[in-house]
């Protein structure tokens, strides 16, 4: 999230009311007369032929008038804002996702990009140990079920977070939990605390790559399959269409490595003391009440899936351009749009 100064807030809102005028006087037919004189005909390019649609031609003008405003206002950083043609390009219907992409990259390496934006947002937040905290507290009462809490939020996140951006992110979290179980459990014998460091360290770093399976944003390799198909064979695979199959693939996974590690390889039966979850408590209550940046990180975040997962339909129902990549990058630029409490 984004801290912006009086004048660039100003930008801001200048060139969004100038921007949405525009796009208005072209919902309803208030184009120049000569724009509109060159509908219809046809132009070469060195690749195609290209049709004049004066109605994409004056929505090419709105964000072209925004992108103006708030580069010279410096609204939002400049790169960012050289990302709002691949934002609302394919939702005005100009063109789709991937021919606005075409001179840079392949429209999954925006997806990527959205992806890394997306956990930076969750890290600095700092959502990510509320929800490790609160999920261990919630189900560990016994070590198994401290490692079970841990790969639970492990894959939940990497689900729309790169699987190692995860696993760096809950490391830290991880250790000091490995610590709090040293101090507070009497008698804990050795053999008992370094299998519970290890099967909780292995339970982050496999959970995040189970979970990373089972969405195309998990982790590189799944884009670069995508990408494949598509080039290859023309199979399009969306993000819903790949969670079908992936998401009951990773619970299965996770469950089995969850059982191997703490039950067979690692085996770890104690069980957590009080002073274990006073210790654990405290350290959520140490993160405060629930920030500002947390609720709006959460809010975007929930956005993210929901948009992820209905893209197809809304393709569908209505007819607006609306892709996996096109989310990812709305979803980058939001979050730069939208200010930080600190």
């Amino acid at each position: 999230m984004y801290k912006r100064k009086a004048y660039k807030n100003k930008g801001f809102f200048i060139g969004l009311i100038t921007f949405v005028l525009v796009i208005l006087t072209g919902l309803y037919g208030f184009i120049p007369s000569s724009l509109a004189a060159l509908d219809g005909s046809t132009f070469e390019t060195t690749k195609d032929v290209i049709v004049v649609n004066s109605t994409s031609a004056w929505f090419v003008f709105g964000v072209l008038v925004l992108m103006a405003i708030w580069w010279a206002t410096e609204a939002l950083p400049v790169a960012v804002t050289a990302l709002l043609p691949l934002a609302l390009f394919p939702l005005l219907n100009v063109v789709d996702f991937q021919s606005a992409a075409d001179p840079y990259a392949n429209k999954n390496i925006y997806l990527f990009l959205g992806g890394f934006i997306l956990a930076l947002g969750i890290e600095s937040s700092g959502l990510h140990k509320r929800m490790a905290l609160k999920m261990i507290l919630a189900v560990g009462s016994t070590g198994a079920t401290l490692v079970g809490g841990f790969m639970l939020v492990a894959a939940l996140l990497s689900m729309v977070v790169m699987n190692t951006s995860t696993t760096l992110m809950l490391l830290p979290i991880g250790l000091a939990v490995c610590s709090v179980v040293a101090n507070t459990i009497p008698n804990i014998s050795q053999d008992q605390q370094k299998y519970f460091d290890t099967a909780l360290m292995l339970g982050i770093a496999y959970a995040a790559t189970i979970g990373g399976m089972s969405t195309i944003i998990g982790t590189a390799p799944n884009l670069v399959f995508v990408s494949f198909l598509e080039e290859q064979y023309g199979v399009v695979i969306d993000f819903f269409s790949w969670m079908k199959l992936g998401v009951p693939v990773a619970i299965v996974m996770l469950f089995s490595a969850w059982v191997i590690l703490t039950k067979i390889i690692f085996p770890t039966s104690f069980e957590a003391s009080l002073e274990t979850k006073e210790k654990l408590n405290n350290m959520l209550l140490e993160l405060g009440p629930l920030t500002k940046d947390e609720i709006k990180i959460s809010f975007i975040f929930g956005f993210a899936v929901i948009a992820w997962i209905t893209s197809r339909l809304v393709r569908e129902t209505f007819g607006i351009g609306i892709e996996d990549a096109g989310v990812a990058i709305i979803v980058s630029i939001i979050l730069f749009i939208v200010p930080t409490s600190n």
